[in-house]
């Protein structure tokens, strides 16, 4: 994200600060003392004081879509997230792996079927957010490769809100207004949005049920911890385009066996193992994670990943509740804020730091992604 549009963001943000509690902007931030990146007591802003982003720029404040507010609750209250879905909170975690409490707000998600088409005004916004210029019905592998590339730049893969425990919902209309106001997200909301902006283009684009392999998955799986994408171009050819890896490819890959090389990196696709007809991602090794495996078949946007959404979103044992992450793609690699370690890896050479108080991590977070 570039920091022009986080404070412009922010100005709009200072605007609500007198506004009911009830009024949550798309993509709110809220820090107060008990949200302590680094684990410290007391550093930092005033209870309550809003940061760093706002709602769609240049709209006026909205409620949260479907809040369920009888969900709200501290640690060990059970709340419910999607019908049928009970989770209990017991999570006490920080960016850092510390202690810190926890508020717990659900959400209800749609089907494809309950959403409306991308508005034409709101997919203009979008592509100037991208500040890509294409045009409807001329989608081509210049085009997915202008399109992913600004995305992966632009929009930062982070899980802030989740980590807070606000998870924002996967519908991509949603999705999209929360990019215009400054904010990522993970695959589900990323990639989601690119679908919806990709078919309003008038791609052939495809969502798959994905599961990628790393950090507490270590088997090739299908889970759905991963939404994938696919378009084929006028050509005939077949692309993997994808803006929700964290540090995957920056540019779209031709859904052929091989090996290809983006910005240093290697990446390899070849037959799935384990998805009968799907394909297999293989990561370069440098990198977060082992790979991803991708079945054939067309999936729903939402409504095949709500199950995993509400477990990735509240489990305890979820990566995305336990560490706070934003990453991006910059000239010749990938920029990364886990925790308190700020790094940037260019070609597998890895420079970090620590991160040293909560101002600088709010810092690094608003000027940095």
């Amino acid at each position: 994200m570039h920091a022009r549009l986080l404070r412009r963001s922010a100005n709009i943000l200072d605007q609500v600060l007198g506004q009911d509690e009830r009024i949550d902007p798309v993509g709110r931030l809220v820090v107060d003392r008990d949200i302590r990146p680094c684990g410290r007591v007391g550093i930092g802003r005033e209870p309550g004081k809003r940061v760093g982003y706002g709602n769609r720029l240049g709209s006026a404040p909205t409620k949260r879509r479907e809040e369920t507010t009888a969900g709200r609750g501290t640690g060990g209250e059970e709340c419910v997230g999607v019908v049928g879905h009970s989770v209990r909170d017991e999570r006490s975690v920080n960016p850092c792996g510390r202690d810190r409490s926890y508020q717990c707000v659900l959400f209800r998600s749609h089907s494809v079927s309950e959403m409306q088409l991308l508005p034409d005004e709101l997919a203009g916004a979008y592509l100037d957010h991208l500040g890509v210029d294409a045009r409807a019905g001329e989608v081509d592998a210049a085009t997915l490769t202008s399109l992913q590339r600004a995305h992966v730049t632009r929009v930062p893969y982070e899980n802030i809100d989740i980590y807070r425990g606000s998870p924002p919902g996967i519908e991509p209309t949603a999705s999209i207004e929360r990019i215009l106001g400054g904010r990522g997200g993970y695959c589900y909301h990323l990639n989601g949005a690119l679908i919806f902006l990709l078919e309003w283009l008038g791609a052939d684009v495809t969502g798959h049920v994905s599961g990628v392999q790393g950090g507490t998955i270590s088997a090739p799986n299908l889970s759905g911890n991963h939404l994938g994408v696919t378009v084929r171009t006028p050509d005939g050819q077949e692309w993997m385009v994808d803006a929700g890896l964290g540090d995957g490819p920056p540019e779209p890959l031709p859904l052929e066996v091989g090996a290809y090389e983006r910005d240093g990196f290697t990446y390899e696709i070849r037959d799935s193992a384990f998805a009968p007809g799907g394909w297999r991602f293989e990561h370069d090794p440098r990198l977060s994670f082992t790979g991803a495996d991708f079945a054939r078949a067309p999936a729903d946007v939402t409504g095949s990943f709500v199950e995993m959404h509400v477990e990735l979103t509240t489990s305890p044992t979820s990566g995305f509740v336990r560490t706070a992450t934003a990453s991006r793609t910059v000239e010749g690699g990938f920029e990364v804020l886990r925790g308190c370690v700020h790094s940037v890896n260019r070609g597998g050479v890895v420079e970090s730091q620590d991160v040293e108080s909560c101002d600088e991590w709010w810092g690094v977070v608003i000027d940095g992604f």
